[in-house]
């Protein structure tokens, strides 16, 4: 919404039918915003709308293979978008696809395995570099009691030729009546890494939520 708010044109994208309902109410009549109910990958593979920065705050990027996530990223970023991603920090020797288990879509009575993919900031790091990003920054950010998990923060700027689209995963902001910056994209992920973790905090257990995740 802070990218929204300052007069840029956004999309959220959202597996959850309940969460793009909920989000299209709370956010109904904002100039510029609409949410779209899609997997990541199959809205990046159709979407035909050039956008400025990709990202995804505990979303997307956590829950799909990057070997085919990041491509359709690339793809649809303008030459130099910005792609950020956050995702909980990865337990020590816990990396590659990790199963998870829980009702992860509202709504659901039974429970449902799915795959998140964790690698430490450096591994993150290579993977984007080999599918052509640039200017990466991978790191994890401590908890804020010291204790427990921190958060992964990454963010890179897409390759330098001209690529299908722009678009954003997550909470897809696309290009407004100018360009969106480095420190604007930090300051809006910055808002909804901070609201992920008191959702994680408030629901031991459950992944976080947010609007539009």
């Amino acid at each position: 919404m802070f990218l929204a708010r300052q007069g840029v044109a956004t999309t959220g994208v959202d597996l959850s039918a309940a969460q793009v309902d909920r989000a299209g109410r709370w956010w109904k009549g904002t100039s510029g915003l609409k949410f779209v109910h899609a997997e990541a990958g199959d809205y990046l593979a159709s979407n035909t709308t050039p956008f400025d920065a990709v990202y995804s705050v505990w979303g997307a990027v956590w829950f799909t293979d990057p070997e085919l996530l990041f491509p359709l990223v690339a793809q649809n970023l303008t030459p130099g978008g910005i792609f950020a991603f956050s995702q909980a920090e990865p337990s020590p020797g816990a990396y590659g696809p990790q199963p998870m288990h829980g009702k992860w879509l509202e709504g659901r009575e039974s429970e449902l395995t799915v795959l998140r993919w964790q690698y430490t900031p450096q591994a993150w790091a290579d993977l984007l570099k080999r599918h052509g990003f640039t200017n990466i920054d991978a790191h994890v950010l401590p908890a804020p009691d010291g204790e427990g998990l921190g958060t992964l923060l990454a963010r890179a700027h897409g390759p330098a030729g001209p690529g299908r689209h722009q678009a954003e995963v997550g909470t897809g902001r696309n290009r407004g009546p100018r360009g969106i910056t480095d420190q604007e994209v930090d300051a809006d992920v910055g808002r909804r890494v901070s609201r992920s973790r008191v959702c994680e905090d408030a629901t031991p257990g459950s992944p976080p939520t947010s609007g539009s995740t």
